[in-house]
């Protein structure tokens, strides 16, 4: 399956199966049995030379380019045809996995068990002891990376130690124990043509460079952010300069400073507006930081803009309804709101240029199933609130797992939530008190969009009232999985030891945390043990306080 949003993503097998680089029969790793179940994790990736081939043929039949390597290995890889997947000369790296019974204890063991059983690993991995050898070896990758025969933009760099990586964890987006370091941006000098605004979903005025089209890191660009009017004014950008420009991120098109050696005497000084280009609303400076805003709900920019963020992959991800279809929709009159997607109809689709009867009913069977039932982080970051994003949503819904319980949250009691500050609880509050927001709330009860509240743990189970906290490495599933099973059941799982825990599980090597458990008499029980205990819940719904304190 690919990566997907980090929770669904797309089966891919049949055109996997094509990759000749990944085994269709596994070998035992040196003395060792084969795991009865094994995770690997991936990068497909197109070699330089297949896609120099691939668009070369594209060209003598007259087929648009590839724009770079990386767009032409997940464009390929999701061809509905599998054949076409095993023309394009794709090849895979794997790059970490859970190895079941074989219990490596490093990444880097990890790795040579794979390739002991077939799996084709990067030829560019080297343990390193200390930093010092870490920077020796990125610039040595760095001065060797253009004969490389595949594309690379940087280096991954981890904890070996799988005890450390374990007890680092992971934030909400990426592990604690692992870091990309990103080579120099590649850059262009271009001249800039003219100056724009972009208005955003929460109002920020973005000036935007329009520039003399240039080549740039595997794609042609025209368009190149400014980032904010101070930032305008700071690297002093005119109109008619020539421009350094590069790829933040590797994704977005920044302007980095201008060439004012080259000014010919006929450049002018943007003059930045007063009002919003779009609606006329006079522009306000956020007190907050540099970013001039159109505090207008309804401009029409911030509108569309909204929307599109409604329907990303990170948010409700509607499949089948992307930038392009949205501003179609608005032009027709059919939506003025996120709510308004959900009582569209096929004959509204079907009136749309370029909109076909298949099309129509894909969408609207899409629509149909995300109405049902949205998650409610997911709707909370598809609202668009300003600071509160994927990661944030997750922690509110932990804390407040009902729609009208987070509503009805005061500033304090938001505050109280680990990762919440001032600046996001004050955002929640005042989002949730506006008038526009009741009204958009009373519109997604009239469309009939069902919100599924964060019910982690069932009200009564097996393990009701009870609480757990887990150390040490588990053989039979990691730590975060049996977290899951223990709240599935009703119980509950804490990171730090008390004396008010129920049961601490202890796997391999669990360090000081079991010394600190047994001091303080609580109820220890091994892996086995743990599994037992997790057999007979499924089994019977039974309630551990019930047992003798014998067998508990």
């Amino acid at each position: 399956a690919t990566r997907g949003d980090g929770i669904q993503g797309e089966d891919v097998t049949a055109n996997l199966r094509t990759i000749r680089s990944l085994p269709l029969r596994l070998n035992p790793p040196q003395g060792q049995d084969l795991p009865q179940r094994l995770v690997v994790h991936g990068e497909v990736y197109m070699p330089k030379v297949a896609f120099e081939r691939l668009n070369a043929d594209r060209e003598a039949q007259d087929e648009s380019l590839f724009a770079n390597p990386r767009n032409a290995a997940a464009g390929s890889l999701r061809q509905l045809d599998p054949a076409i997947t095993a023309s394009r000369a794709l090849d895979l790296f794997i790059y970490s996995g859970r190895l079941g019974e074989l219990k490596p204890v490093s990444h880097s063991q990890t790795l040579l068990m794979a390739s002991q059983m077939g799996f084709r690993t990067s030829p560019y991995v080297k343990l390193c002891k200390g930093i010092d050898a870490v920077w020796e070896q990125v610039e040595a990758w760095y001065e060797a990376a253009v004969g490389f025969a595949f594309a690379i933009d940087g280096i991954v760099i981890k904890v070996d130690n799988l005890r450390q990586q374990e007890e680092l964890g992971f934030t909400a987006k990426t592990p604690r124990w692992a870091i990309a370091y990103k080579f120099p941006a590649e850059q262009a000098i271009t001249r800039v043509r003219g100056v724009t605004l972009q208005v955003g979903r929460t109002g920020a005025v973005t000036p935007v460079a329009e520039l003399e089209p240039v080549f740039l890191a595997g794609s042609r660009v025209a368009r190149a952010t400014l980032h904010n009017a101070e930032e305008l004014r700071r690297k002093d950008v005119r109109i008619g300069d020539w421009v350094v420009i590069q790829k933040a991120g590797e994704i977005i098109p920044e302007v980095v400073r201008s060439l004012p050696d080259k000014r010919e005497g006929t450049e002018s000084v943007y003059a930045y507006p007063e009002t919003c280009l779009t609606c006329g609303t006079a522009l306000v400076p956020d007190p907050s930081g540099p970013i001039i805003r159109c505090p207008n709900e309804v401009c029409s920019d911030r509108v569309e803009a909204g929307l599109i963020h409604f329907v990303g992959r990170d948010a409700l991800d509607i499949d089948g309804l992307g930038e392009a279809l949205i501003q179609q929709l608005l032009k027709a009159g059919l939506i003025s709101g996120p709510a308004d997607l959900f009582s569209l109809t096929s004959e509204q689709l079907l009136g749309l240029e370029r909109m076909g009867e298949r099309s129509s009913d894909k969408l609207m069977a899409e629509l149909a199933r995300k109405k049902c039932e949205v998650p409610l982080d997911r709707f909370l970051h598809a609202l668009g609130i300003r600071h509160v994003g994927k990661g944030v949503a997750q922690l509110l819904v932990e804390a407040f797992p009902s729609l009208d319980d987070l509503r009805a949250a005061e500033r304090e009691q938001l505050e109280s939530v680990r990762g919440i500050g001032r600046q996001i609880a004050e955002s929640v509050v005042a989002y949730f008190g506006s008038q526009s927001t009741q009204t958009l709330l009373a519109r997604f009860v009239e469309v009939g969009l069902t919100i599924r509240p964060a019910t982690a743990r069932p009200a009564a189970g097996p393990l009701s009232g009870q609480s757990f906290l887990l150390t040490g490495s588990l053989t039979a599933m990691s730590r975060p999985e049996a977290g899951k099973q223990i709240e599935a059941l009703g119980g509950s799982v804490k990171g730090t030891i008390s004396k008010t825990l129920d049961y601490v599980i202890v796997g391999e090597k669990p360090g000081s945390k079991l010394q600190k458990a047994q001091s303080l008499g609580l109820k220890v029980l091994d892996e086995t043990e743990f599994l037992s205990l997790l057999a007979e819940c499924n089994r019977s719904e039974f309630d551990v306080s019930d047992r003798p304190e014998t067998e508990r």
